[in-house]
């Protein structure tokens, strides 16, 4: 009960807080949109590769396009070159949740940017990201669901399935952080107090 009277009490400082700059809420909001679109491309693979290779800055395009194009063709001519040689040690294969591991790490940047567009008052969007950032936060194929509750205290569930990554420091402390920036927006919203008390119960269990 003290460690919720406490969690409350941070909760309660830090919607109370100015709210940030414009150029302050630019600049984060471009940093995490940033951090997205590498997200995007550690779980999907490459956008040039995918016939995406759009920029934010239109007048850049022709220039990106030909960079990449010169960069692929000289990784091409060196993975010939390093097939032919037999000295080349046997390639690692990548981890097989390396992408889950991405997608799950990828909710601190839709946390992020939901926590900027809250910022902006735009609340409805920022819930709308914040759900996403649940689902990619709660997605590890090894991981634990948050079951029922207990005397109001949230239990994890016995069996493994998808879920959260509990059993890594990184992936639970991402979960629990996107419960407690999405607890601050409905506390400040009419009506959802009940939300932002259960989202506050969920990240004291994570």
């Amino acid at each position: 009960q003290q460690q919720q009277q406490g969690d409350e009490s941070l909760l309660l400082v830090a919607t109370k807080k100015k709210q940030l700059e414009e150029d302050t809420l630019k600049h984060a909001s471009e940093a995490a949109k940033k951090a997205l679109d590498i997200y995007d491309e550690l779980i999907n693979g490459a956008k040039i590769l995918r016939g995406d290779n759009t920029t934010q800055d239109g007048d850049d395009d022709d220039e990106n396009k030909k960079e990449w194009q010169r960069i692929l063709k000289e990784e091409v001519k060196k993975k010939q070159g390093e097939d032919n040689d037999e000295n080349k040690p046997p390639e690692v294969a990548l981890s097989p949740l390396w992408i889950d591991y991405h997608r799950c790490e990828s909710a601190r940047a839709l946390g992020l940017v939901a926590h900027c567009y809250a910022q902006a008052g735009a609340a409805v969007t920022s819930e709308g990201l914040f759900q996403s950032a649940l689902d990619a936060s709660s997605s590890y194929p090894f991981g634990q669901r948050l079951r029922g509750r207990n005397n109001n205290v949230v239990v994890a569930a016995d069996d493994y399935g998808k879920g959260i990554a509990l059993s890594s420091p990184n992936l639970g402390f991402i979960a629990r952080d996107v419960r407690l920036w999405y607890a601050m927006l409905c506390n400040n919203w009419e009506k959802r107090k009940g939300d932002a008390d259960r989202l506050l119960a969920d990240a004291h269990m994570i």
